[in-house]
């Protein structure tokens, strides 16, 4: 009776599971989409900074500036604040927040279709998946065979690179820190606003923390999976710069004309 207990256990076990093929998939994805949000994220960032920035010119060492739009101009900066604060939470969120509590039981975590950095980086650290990210790697240069072990090693670095980049982040108090702040502004504040439980907005610190945290995964994961070596960098300078494009004009043209009048 108890090896056909253990048998029937190792079957359900095995169903709980996704095969290497489905899971390199859902990396691959799973990577296309989190790139896609921390680039909002920068943008996001760029506005925010940009925008105070600017304001902080015109104000030089004078008193802070007052003038009709400023109204309109606070509102706008804190919908940057939550709308950057909601996809670093869509980021951030564990997976297992969306598993009814049967798949929860079977650890079928892996079977989930959110989009997040946990769920990657629980996919990316599996030897199995790693091996396969190797082979695909080795195809990156096909006119260089010389170059087929080296770009294996770099796609399984890289992975490994992305899941240290998020362990590390959970081992530092900052980190942790900032993670149950946003958790709690996103939860009590921007999807609801819950009775006698109200949440302070997380400061510029705690969001451009976990910010770069989550640039570094995607940045990694991008080399590792599709071999592109992205530049956060220049993502981040070139949002700055459409923000400038933008920001200049309008905040120094409301307020001259204003003091036109």
């Amino acid at each position: 009776m108890r090896n056909q207990t253990s048998a029937s256990s190792g079957k359900g076990r095995a169903r709980a599971a996704i095969s290497t093929a489905i899971a390199i998939e859902r990396i691959e994805k799973m990577t296309q989409g989190v790139i896609q949000d921390v680039q909002r994220a920068l943008a996001l960032q760029a506005a925010l900074e940009v925008g105070n920035d600017t304001i902080r010119e015109l104000r030089g060492d004078g008193p802070a500036l007052s003038f009709y739009g400023a109204y309109a101009y606070e509102e706008i900066r804190f919908g940057l604040i939550a709308s950057l604060a909601l996809t670093l939470a869509k980021l951030f969120d564990p997976v297992t927040l969306f598993l009814p509590p049967a798949m929860k039981k079977r650890r079928s975590v892996n079977k989930s279709d959110i989009i997040s950095i946990p769920l990657l980086v629980r996919l990316l650290k599996q030897r199995r998946c790693q091996t396969i990210l190797g082979k695909h790697a080795r195809g990156w240069t096909p006119t260089l065979e010389d170059m087929e072990a080296l770009n294996e090693q770099s796609a399984i670095a890289a992975a490994n690179a992305a899941v240290a980049a998020y362990k590390d982040f959970r081992r530092t108090q900052d980190g942790r820190s900032a993670a149950r702040i946003l958790k709690m502004f996103r939860n009590n504040e921007l999807a609801h606003r819950l009775l006698d439980k109200p949440a302070r907005p997380p400061r510029y610190s705690d969001l451009y923390l976990l910010l770069d945290v989550a640039a570094t995964v995607a940045a990694k994961a991008s080399l590792a999976v599709m071999g592109d070596h992205w530049d956060v960098e220049d993502t981040r300078e070139a949002r700055a710069m459409h923000s400038k494009a933008f920001w200049d004009p309008a905040l120094k043209g409301v307020i001259e004309a204003e003091r036109r009048q």
